[in-house]
This record gives structure tokens, C-alpha cells and sequence, in this order.
């Protein structure tokens, strides 16, 4: 009886006999899965770009706030030590 069941199991994991069949759709599943993921990093990419949009806005609205409220040479020393630091 054991001489069956190896003969079996040996037939059982041989491998696919047609090796041009379609792709399984665990593979397909993968391709969908990477689809979405690339769609949510360009998502996260394009949020980034408005978050820097908005720190440049930032930084900008800072460096005309220093200028119209400080003496030339208090902003000349604000900006060179923001720039140092």
C-alpha cells in the first residue's frame, strides 16, 4: 500500500501539466492590489506638493511680516539667523 501512496503523491505534486494555462487569480488579485497602492502614493505625492505649496505660502507671508514690522537692520539679523540656524 505505501508504494500507491507515494506513486500518488508524486503524480499530485509533479507540477501543471500545461504550462501556458491562464495566470491564477491570486496573481491577478496582486496586479490589482499594486494598481491601488500606486494610486494611493500618487494620492499621498499630491498632498505633499499642497503641504510644501503651503509651507513656501508660510515662509513667504513670515518674511514680509519681519520686513514690514522690524527696523532694516533687525530684519537684516532675523533673516541671516533664520538662514544660520
Amino acid at each position: 500500500m505505501r508504494g500507491v501512496t507515494m506513486a500518488l503523491s508524486i503524480r499530485l505534486f509533479s507540477g501543471p501539466s500545461d504550462p501556458l494555462r491562464p495566470l491564477p487569480p491570486f496573481v491577478e488579485q496582486q496586479f490589482v492590489e499594486q494598481q491601488r497602492l500606486v494610486a494611493e502614493v500618487y494620492e499621498l505625492m499630491a498632498l505633499c506638493d499642497r503641504l510644501e505649496a503651503g509651507l513656501d505660502a508660510t515662509d513667504g507671508t513670515r518674511n514680509r511680516l519681519l520686513h514690514d514690522t522690524l527696523t532694516p537692520s533687525a530684519y537684516e539679523a532675523a533673516t541671516v539667523g533664520a538662514v544660520g540656524a
